[in-house]
């Protein structure tokens, strides 16, 4: 047994002997003593901020020591510094404006912990402050719409020149000098104010957007899957399940992706149990035409799937073959501009052809999920790149995809179009992991739940009754 191990637990029989046996208090085993000084490695030190603002609260001070094994030393005692003086407890505020080096040291093995740096900001001393929110700045009050992090950026004199200090900093308030729990959701929908305070002066203030997240109509929408070639061994069920779970942001893999604008859309799709006959399908959801489609041109294969397209008013037609195929013609709409999408002024007596196309390589329920926003008339978010009105919503943040394409798998070097990161993780987005497309957002369910209302040749619950 290793000889630290059987020194430790020496240590341990003696102190809880000395415990049981005695009605005074035990004796205090000199932490120097016990270790030796080769047992310190490291000090693990912490601050509760790297900036400090005049009036605000202390800096507190943690420290630990650690072994080699990275084993917290808890009976070594450590003393605290402020540029290189040592301070009463584990708390000090800043006098004046400037760089304060914190250290931890064990005095007398002389070690100390590496500098962290606290920069402290006086009302006196500011010329410009801007409190920012790092965050997307739009929120609903579901219960998962936490503010992200806000950031205070503050033009000062730091030893002798000017310097834009930018440190994250959650301190903040709102109208009427109310402090903001920024860990706890914002229940009421509105648009916020928010800054920070510097002495007697307030920061430049942020805002952030809460909608209201409303009730909605739970929707199911029928699929057909017209077999044109490819292995689907019976899967529509199941791959209509998963990506329903994307749809109602209960996959598994959302665990992962906090994004305050996720949310549930209310549409699931279902599949279709009877042909346009009334006759019960041997399988749910798929209608087999061919085993292959062989060497079917392209527009064969159209015209194969136009003679083979149900009433979509009934069903949404998709269409999964062995040819390399992934393609989305979406729903019109009647009297209502989406922006980007194909409006009418007057219903047409025939169908208007809409349907999706799959290859069976891409039969899975991430890809489906994003074709069928695309089928509700959502674009790509990076449909425009970073002109136009990208995919014409607020909350989707385009970005720049033309940058991205030589980018390795989970080493994505994103543009964005603005101040607001990228939502990896949008259903709609088209990074090479495509693990990654897992939610709507708020906007992208509107729009849809739009298309829901005006689309036409979709089997909607008002369409279903012609």
């Amino acid at each position: 047994m290793d000889f630290r191990v059987l020194r430790f637990i020496a240590y341990f029989i003696i102190v809880y002997t000395i415990a049981l046996c005695s009605c005074t208090e035990p004796e205090v085993v000199d932490a120097i003593e016990f270790y030796e000084i080769g047992d310190v490695d490291d000090i693990f030190l912490t601050v509760s901020s790297d900036l400090y603002v005049e009036g605000g609260d202390p800096i507190e001070l943690t420290a630990i020591a650690r072994d080699e094994f990275n084993d917290f030393l808890t009976n070594i005692g450590v003393q605290f510094t402020v540029n290189d003086q040592p301070i009463e407890g584990n708390s000090f505020i800043p006098d004046k404006t400037g760089i304060f080096w914190v250290r931890a040291v064990i005095p007398e093995i002389d070690f100390a912990s590496p500098i962290i740096e606290v920069f402290s900001i006086y009302e006196a001393d500011v010329g410009e402050a801007q409190l920012v929110y790092s965050g997307p700045p739009f929120l609903t009050t579901n219960p998962w719409s936490l503010p992200q992090d806000f950031y205070l950026e503050v033009e000062t004199i730091l030893e002798g020149r000017e310097r834009v200090v930018r440190r994250k900093f959650n301190d903040v308030f709102m109208d009427g000098d109310i402090p903001f729990d920024t860990d706890a959701p914002i229940a009421e929908s509105g648009v916020y104010d928010f800054y920070a305070k510097i002495g007697n002066s307030n920061s430049q203030s942020a805002s952030i957007e809460v909608r209201e997240e409303p009730e909605i109509e739970e929707v199911s929408l029928p699929i057909i899957v017209h077999q044109l070639g490819g292995a689907l061994d019976g899967r529509v069920v199941e791959i209509l399940e998963e990506a329903n779970e994307f749809l109602s942001n209960t996959h598994e893999s959302l665990l992962f992706r906090d994004n305050p604008n996720k949310v549930a859309t209310g549409i699931s799709l279902m599949a279709a149990d009877t042909d346009p006959d009334g006759e019960v399908l041997d399988f749910a959801g798929l209608n087999v035409v061919l085993d292959s489609v062989g060497d079917l041109s392209s527009s064969d294969l159209l015209e194969l799937a136009r003679q083979n397209y149900w009433d979509p008013n009934k069903y949404i037609n998709v269409y999964l073959s062995d040819r390399e195929l992934l393609s989305t013609i979406p729903v019109s709409l009647l009297g209502v501009d989406l922006g980007g999408a194909e409006t009418v002024s007057t219903e047409p007596s025939e169908p208007i052809f809409n349907a999706i196309f799959i290859g069976d390589q891409n039969w899975r329920a991430d890809v489906l999920a994003h074709e069928f926003g695309h089928f509700m008339t959502l674009l790509d978010i990076y449909e425009f790149n970073c002109t136009g009105d990208g995919d014409f919503l607020l909350d989707t943040y385009v970005y720049d995809k033309e940058l991205n394409i030589d980018a390795a798998d989970g080493e994505l070097i994103i543009d964005t179009c603005g101040d607001i990161d990228i939502v990896e993780s949008n259903v709609m987005s088209e990074i090479l992991n495509v693990s990654w497309r897992q939610i709507f957002t708020f906007d992208q369910r509107e729009r849809m739940r739009q298309v829901i209302e005006y689309g036409l040749f979709l089997p909607s619950p008002k369409n279903l009754l012609k």
